[in-house]
C-alpha cells in the first residue's frame, strides 16, 4: 500500500519558512483542471475566438502572478 496515495502534492516557495511545509495545488494542475471551465467561460462572454482565447490568457497570466499569495485555497473556482 502507498502511504502517499490520495496525498496532495507540495510546492516549495521561494521565501517560504521551510521548517514547516506548505501544501499547494501545482498551478500546471490548477490551468488543466479549471482551464476547460474559464475558457467555457471567457466563450460564453466574448464568443469564440481570438478574444475569448487572450481573456483566457489573462486569466491564467492574473493568476500565475498571484499564486504565490494564495497559500493553500481551499475553493480555486470562488478566486
Amino acid at each position: 500500500m502507498n502511504p502517499c496515495a490520495g496525498a496532495r502534492p507540495h510546492v516549495f516557495r521561494p521565501g517560504a519558512d521551510y521548517g514547516v511545509m506548505t501544501m499547494m495545488l501545482p498551478f500546471d494542475l490548477a490551468v488543466r483542471t479549471h482551464g476547460a471551465t474559464v475558457l467555457r467561460v471567457c466563450r460564453a462572454v466574448l464568443g469564440p475566438g481570438p478574444d475569448a482565447e487572450d481573456a483566457w490568457q489573462e486569466t491564467f497570466l492574473a493568476a500565475l502572478r498571484s499564486w504565490p499569495e494564495l497559500g493553500e485555497v481551499s475553493n480555486l473556482e470562488a478566486w
